[in-house]
Parts: C-alpha cells; sequence; structure tokens
C-alpha cells in the first residue's frame, strides 16, 4: 500500500507507531507517500531527532527515492491510504489503526490451500512476477484455505469480524462451467456476496484449475493415464477448457462414457472411442503438476491454452500484486 503520513503525526506520542511503520518501508513491504513533503517538516520533528544515527539515514536516504523515484510498477502500491490523529474517514487511519493495517498480510482465500497454492505458484514463477513471488516468500499475503461457497463467505466474514476498519482480502474461485455458457450456482453465489461486501474475486474462465495445465505438462502422464492423455489431444481447446481433468467422464455399465446433459452439446462431434478413452480422467493428484513441473511452465505456455482470453492470468496476478 502507499501511505500518506500528515504532519501532525510526527510527535512523541506516536513514537511505538511510527517506527515499525517505517520498518516496513525500508522493507518496500509499503511505500512511503511523501512527495508533498517538505525535509524540514520531518527530519526537525522530535521523533526523527531521537532516532539512531544510521535509522536517521536510512529515512533520509528513502525520502530521496520517494521524492525522485526510478520507474517502477505501481501495481504493488495501487491501494492508497492516509495517516492522521483522528483517523476520520473510510482510508484515513490513527496511527494504531495503520500499523495493524499495515502488519497484516492480504487474505488470499480459495477452496483449497494446497492445490490452489501450487497453481497460483506455478502461474506466478511462470509469469515471472517478482514482486508476488517475494512478498509470499515474505508472508506478506497468504492463502487461506475455504472450501465451497459456504465456506468461502464464512472465512470472510472471519477475517474481517471485530472492529478492524480495513482488512484486504480476495476471492479466488473455479467456476465450475460445463460449457462456455454455463452460468454455475457457484458463480452466482460468489459474485453476489463478494459485489454486496465490496471483496475483490476473480472467477477462473476455465472449469477449474487443473484446465491451465499446458498440454506439454500434461504429456508427461505416466503410462497409466496416456490412454486419457492421447484422447485429451483430440479435443478442442474449448472442450479441454470444460473436462473434468480429475474425474473425467462416469462410466455407464460396460464402460461406455457417460456424458452429463449440460455438456451433450460441447462433445455432441467427439467419437464415441474418445470419449470412452476419457472416462476417469487424469486422476485426482493431477494437480501436483503444478508442483512438480513448475520450473517446465511458462507465461507463453499459459497462453497458448487460454486463446479465448489469454490475459486471463495476467489478471489475475494483476489483482494479487495490486492488493500486496
Amino acid at each position: 500500500m502507499k501511505v500518506r503520513i500528515e504532519p501532525d503525526v510526527y510527535d512523541s506520542g506516536n513514537d511505538w507507531y511510527l517506527f515499525p511503520i517505517f520498518l516496513h518501508f525500508l522493507q518496500d513491504r509499503h511505500a512511503w507517500d511523501c512527495l508533498d513533503d517538505s525535509a524540514d517538516a520531518i527530519f526537525e520533528t522530535e521523533w526523527f531527532q531521537q532516532l539512531k544515527p544510521s535509522l536517521k539515514q536510512d529515512i533520509q536516504t528513502l525520502f530521496k527515492k520517494q521524492v525522485y523515484p526510478e520507474p517502477v510498477s505501481s501495481l504493488p502500491h495501487s491501494i492508497k491510504i492516509a495517516i492522521d490523529k483522528s483517523g476520520n474517514a473510510p482510508l484515513k487511519f490513527t496511527p494504531s489503526e495503520a500499523k495493524r493495517c499495515l502488519d497484516e498480510p492480504l487474505y488470499v482465500i480459495v477452496e483449497n490451500a494446497k492445490s490452489d497454492r501450487a497453481f497460483l505458484e506455478a502461474m506466478i514463477f511462470a509469469f515471472k512476477r517478482e514482486n508476488v513471488i517475494r512478498a509470499l516468500q515474505a508472508d506478506w499475503w497468504k492463502l487461506s484455505h475455504a472450501g465451497g461457497f459456504g465456506e468461502i463467505q464464512e472465512r470472510v466474514e472471519e477475517i474481517r469480524w471485530g472492529n478492524k476498519k480495513f482488512t484486504r482480502v480476495f476471492v479466488l474461485a473455479d467456476s465450475d462451467k460445463e460449457h462456455p455458457q454455463h452460468e454455475t450456482d457457484t458463480m452466482k453465489k460468489i459474485e453476489k456476496y463478494c459485489l454486496e461486501q465490496k471483496v475483490p474475486f476473480h472467477i477462473l474462465n476455465k472449469r477449474k484449475i487443473e484446465n491451465y495445465l499446458p498440454v506439454d505438462i500434461l504429456g508427461l502422464v505416466p503410462k497409466s493415464r496416456r490412454r486419457t492423455f492421447n484422447a485429451f489431444l483430440h479435443l478442442s481447446s474449448e472442450q479441454r477448457d470444460f473436462y473434468e481433468m480429475k474425474k473425467g467422464f462416469k462410466a455407464k455399465n460396460g464402460g461406455q462414457a457417460e456424458i452429463s446433459e449440460n455438456q451433450q452439446t460441447l462433445y455432441q462431434h467427439v467419437p464415441r472411442k474418445i470419449k470412452n478413452d476419457l472416462v476417469g480422467g487424469f486422476g485426482p493428484n493431477i494437480w501436483h503438476f503444478f508442483e512438480k513441473y513448475r520450473d517446465k511452465m511458462t507465461a507463453e505456455d499459459v497462453a497458448a491454452i487460454c486463446p479465448q482470453d489469454n490475459d486471463e492470468i495476467s489478471r489475475l496476478l494483476d489483482c494479487v500484486e495490486c492488493m500486496i
């Protein structure tokens, strides 16, 4: 976040809060918005004069960098807050409120903390988002396990519980869509709740996270899943997007593929043998490929399997980065 500190805050009564706030600036976790400040208004205060010489020098150097900044991405500090003595505004905080707010991480609420973390980390490394990687390693943002929609709502409210003035929360969810026009109950509920509660969110375009595994990575499946993979190659990009990757198609008596009513049109021209070979899917642990082969994935690989919206993952990572 970008933080403006009003001049009246620099007094001895706020020593305990200002020091840790400035540590965040020095660590580049948050940015100090001091462009309109004069050096004298800060460096001649009683608070500043009591600091150790080394810390004084660090803060003076930081001030110069903020006043004469190098060209950098503004994404990590897109949220702006101010600190004053009253805190009588939605994004204005007293020093004690600001310290709590700046200390807290961004909470990214997901349905499954293990698999969704693997997915996000793979995308972060593929797109070379150094700021997001560093922030994750430093615990400046955390994944919060929720489960289904009901649990997501409960988790948001649990994190926001109490007299917390401002808590950064972001929701990421599978769409569970079975075809491009499918508007699932999950999508409706999450969108309605998040819009009402002003919670930023992203619902994946594809059915689930596993549908974002690049084809070359899927090609590394063991022999027991080769038949599934070879059949998967016969599907169009759109058909792959809404295939149930873990479980595949259900099987009728005799092993014939049973296509759900919602997917009849999408797969109507797929040969019967291909459908039958897609019964059972890639198995429940296919999401581990995000961990196992993370170093092999590139942004180009991901864009190639998202022809309908090849900027989706970039936008998702932008949302996370701008809230850190």
